[in-house]
């Protein structure tokens, strides 16, 4: 009777239970049954990772590297040759056209000496008169001389005579009077010659004046060089000042390159001088370096205000007046920077927030403290108490990388 109650309160109270919520039951049986029968997971200790790595060791040593700059190959002397004289040119040199070698005292370009010519005949007719007239006032002033000397004779014995009384007072006179025009002729002539003197000076300034512009109309080279940018040809009529060609040295080819002020002023800090130091000069041509010496010769006078640095010329040695180079050319230049003594020459990679390496020590990372006292390129300078000569200084960055960390250096 009891059983069938609770039977019925049973069936009662599971009508009672909305569906959805058996659902909800069923998930959570569910999910406690998964939850006995999940298996145990037993935590493995990992194994520290070691990290593969490049190192260099630690080498003390004077480093001086090179600068690598460009610049452009120059003629050490560049001048425009002007006309000097008007006239028709008539002959040009067999080497007068772009690109043609002239040595010193060629024939560039020949202009018509014939006005030239006939004015040197007549300044030298002319020099040749005045000296004639000079020497006819010169030999006339010698017999005025001898009548000067025969008046002044005649006058000094009138006047003795005159005193002992055996001539007249007017004979003295006349004595008297012919030594003062004696004289007065003498005064003339050396007054005319003096005059004759200088007219026979202008002839002969004419005279070379015209013999150099009989000269310059021959144009011709004042050293060994190169010709370009030829603007006068045969027949054509040149002015005096006309530009004929530019001409460049051929045995002074100079390297212009531009240092900045941060190296110019290093070097100059170090207490080193810059002139005199040799520099390559690289100028690749067909694919093919052809490298030449040259020496710094001198620095520029002014800094370039647009570069902010100061041009630097070195002359080319002579193997590169047997190459084809040419003023003009662009070239690569290797130039020493200043002496580092006692540093340690390491790549950039190697320095960390400007201020410390990383030294291999059992195998393990140890940061060492450094300063840094310049850079070329890649590579860095520094210097440090902490470094140790032979000690493996760290080159390559990962992720993990700091103090302790385990690597693992690659040969």
């Amino acid at each position: 009777m009891q059983l069938d109650n609770a039977k019925g309160i049973a069936k009662m109270l599971l009508r009672k239970v909305p569906p959805g919520a058996w659902v909800l039951i069923g998930a959570i049986v569910l999910y406690q049954v998964l939850v006995a029968t999940a298996p145990t997971i037993t935590p493995v200790k990992a194994d520290e990772k070691s990290w593969p790595v490049s190192a260099v060791r630690v080498a003390y040593s004077d480093v001086q590297p090179d600068i690598t700059l460009f610049g452009q190959i120059v003629a050490g002397r560049e001048i425009e040759m002007r006309a000097l004289v008007s006239g028709q040119v008539v002959e040009a040199g067999p080497n007068f056209h772009d690109g043609g070698r002239l040595e010193e005292g060629e024939l560039l370009l020949q202009i018509d000496p014939f006005e030239y010519r006939a004015a040197l005949d007549e300044a030298q007719a002319r020099a040749r008169e005045a000296r004639a007239r000079l020497k006819s006032e010169q030999d006339s002033l010698l017999t005025e001389r001898l009548q000067q000397d025969l008046a002044v004779r005649d006058y000094d014995r009138a006047l003795r005579l005159h005193e002992k009384g055996t001539v007249s007072r007017k004979f003295l006179d006349d004595a008297e009077l012919a030594k003062s025009r004696a004289q007065q002729s003498v005064v003339a002539l050396e007054n005319r010659i003096e005059m004759e003197k200088a007219r026979l000076q202008q002839h002969e300034v004419a005279v070379r004046r015209a013999q150099r512009n009989l000269e310059q109309t021959s144009l011709r080279a004042p050293f060994p060089g190169l010709i370009s940018n030829i603007s006068a040809e045969l027949g054509k009529r040149v002015g005096v000042n006309d530009r004929v060609a530019l001409f460049s040295d051929s045995e002074g080819f100079e390297a212009r390159f531009n240092v900045t002020d941060a190296q110019y002023g290093r070097i100059l800090s170090s207490g080193e001088e810059m002139v005199g130091r040799e520099v390559k000069v690289v100028w690749q041509v067909g694919g093919q370096p052809l490298e030449f010496t040259a020496t710094v010769e001198r620095v520029g006078a002014q800094i370039e205000a647009q570069s902010g640095g100061i041009d630097v010329f070195a002359v080319l040695d002579e193997s590169a007046q047997d190459a084809a180079i040419r003023p003009g050319a662009f070239v690569e230049i290797r130039f020493p920077d200043r002496l580092y003594p006692n540093v340690v020459k390491l790549p950039e990679a190697s320095l960390f927030s400007g201020k410390f390496v990383y030294a291999i020590v059992d195998e393990r990372l140890v940061a060492r403290p450094v300063e840094v006292l310049g850079y070329a390129g890649d590579d860095v300078f520094i210097r440090s108490d902490a470094l140790i000569p032979g000690e493996p200084v760290l080159t390559t960055r990962f992720a993990e990388i700091g103090e302790g960390v385990l690597v693992d250096v690659k040969e």
